[in-house]
């Protein structure tokens, strides 16, 4: 049978070690200082003799300490490791995602480690999206912002969150007032919905024309040509937050919101699936 110290009194002496702090020790472990102090003294009592000394507002190793914590770190790193390793292990299920590449790369994947964290045996397969959402068929479930573009109710639709959509454009581009509209040298247009800005007209009650509209096939180009100044756009809030903190655009108008338009469209055999539900569930919690 084995000799063994009080395991959860290692991690204590180990980052008090390393931080020459109770406090430091006790912030890393978020424990309270008292709690940290308890365990060292535990374990101390355990072993039968000191493991610090006070070298003014730091605590020192002693010799018998130093020894022991040469032993105890490596040992730490191995369980950790091995926990690790034993965790990703697992067999993984499979959750198939259809998605817009712009929605992907601009919201979902800076935000995806998140989901990962909580759910490491989930493994998410992407399906991209183009003109219309994901198909069904190859997909678990299809996520959907576009509500402008996607309302349809050919498919069961689980709404998430609300959308907001806006007028952007670089600040100091020409854009001017005339009478009670708007007046814009570009208007940047998607293919995928070329009435996208009568759309956005009719539910803003704002009325924006142009000297000339340009169809673009990407909504993440279109986004970054109105970055650049080269012209004003419809677009979703969540894919222009980076560009409007740090000022590359401007929303004149504000946003027009649509409720539960940012949502999911769901196959028949998704609502048997855990992995789909818990990833539906996170997305509740960061939209």
């Amino acid at each position: 049978m084995r000799s063994l110290p009080p395991l959860n009194t290692l991690p204590a002496f180990e980052a008090t070690a390393r931080l020459g702090s109770v406090t430091k020790a006790a912030q890393e472990l978020n424990r309270t200082h008292g709690a940290v102090s308890k365990q060292l003294k535990v374990l101390s009592e355990a072993l039968g003799y000191s493991l610090f000394e006070n070298h003014g507002n730091r605590l020192v190793l002693t010799a018998q300490g130093a020894r022991f914590m040469d032993e105890v770190a490596p040992s730490l790193d191995r369980l950790a490791n091995a926990f690790e390793a034993a965790r990703l292990s697992a067999p993984k299920s499979i959750l198939r995602l259809g998605v817009s590449a712009t929605f992907a790369s601009r919201w979902l994947m800076p935000r995806l480690p998140q989901f990962y964290n909580v759910h490491p045996g989930i493994e998410i397969e992407f399906k991209m999206a183009g003109r219309t959402p994901a198909n069904l068929e190859e997909t678990d479930i299809a996520l959907t912002w576009d509500r402008l573009r996607y309302a349809s109710d050919r498919w069961p639709y689980e709404s998430i969150g609300d959308v907001h959509f806006g007028v952007v454009h670089a600040p100091g581009f020409a854009a001017t007032a005339r009478g009670t509209a708007y007046h814009v040298t570009t208007r940047l247009v998607p293919d995928t919905l070329p009435t996208v800005w009568d759309v956005w007209g009719k539910l803003s009650g704002v009325t924006v024309t142009g000297d000339r509209d340009a169809t673009i096939p990407q909504t993440g180009l279109i986004i970054d040509m109105a970055c650049n100044g080269m012209g004003a756009a419809v677009i979703e809030r969540r894919l222009v937050e980076d560009a409007l903190q740090d000022e590359r655009l401007v929303a004149p108008f504000g946003w027009t919101e649509i409720k539960g338009g940012f949502g999911c469209y769901l196959t028949a055999n998704a609502l048997n699936k855990p992995e789909v539900m818990a990833f539906v569930a996170w997305l509740r919690e960061v939209v």
